[in-house]
């Protein structure tokens, strides 16, 4: 097996209760130790429910981060069609 495939059979080894953000807890029929599609479906639920999937990039990887300012950030990327992208950024998480 690859470590490719290891992620597939991953859980994590921090229990829900340190891992949840305060504001948004895990439900009670995810394991202490939730699966890695526990986790995802976690970060998924947390993205919508605060309606913040309208400013994630999914499935896009960053060539370039350049600090242009005091918090003013150029970001480079490409998405899952190879179309390179370019924006302007005052915050980089």
């Amino acid at each position: 097996m690859t470590s490719a495939n290891n992620f597939f059979i991953t859980c994590s080894n921090v229990s829900k209760h340190n891992y949840c953000f305060s504001d948004f807890p895990f439900p009670d029929d995810v394991p202490d130790y939730p699966h890695n599609k526990d986790m995802a479906k976690y970060i998924k639920d947390y993205a919508t429910h605060f309606d913040l999937e309208k400013h994630i990039e999914f499935f896009t990887k960053v060539k370039r981060l350049e600090k242009t300012g005091k918090n003013k950030f150029k970001v480079k990327f490409v998405n899952l069609v190879n179309q390179k992208y370019q924006c302007q950024c005052e915050c980089i998480i």
